[in-house]
């Protein structure tokens, strides 16, 4: 299985990287980074394993950080819909294809 960012998760994972490197430091950037590079390692050996959302995309819990990963899976591809801080407007990527 493959995976793929959509451009706003994308986006969104730069943005929030570089917050962690701008406010705690380059080891927390890179903590971040790692983590969520894990649990997209952890989706690709177990697509099903997220929440099933309301808009039939799946939500995987970031460690240490709060963030999820909003996800698609089909046709072999695992496609990242959002990196989303679990503060912030609730579902605001629901719309995105």
């Amino acid at each position: 299985m493959k995976f793929r960012f959509a451009q706003e998760a994308r986006s969104e994972f730069a943005k929030a990287t570089r917050w962690y490197a701008r406010e705690a430091g380059a080891g927390q950037a890179k903590a971040f980074r790692n983590e969520i590079l894990r649990v997209i390692r952890l989706l690709i050996e177990h697509p099903d394993l997220g929440t099933l959302t309301m808009s039939s995309c799946r939500r995987m819990t970031a460690h240490r950080f709060p963030y999820d990963l909003v996800y698609r899976h089909d046709k072999g591809t695992i496609t990242i819909v959002a990196v989303a801080h679990q503060s912030r407007r609730p579902e605001y990527w629901s719309g995105r294809q």
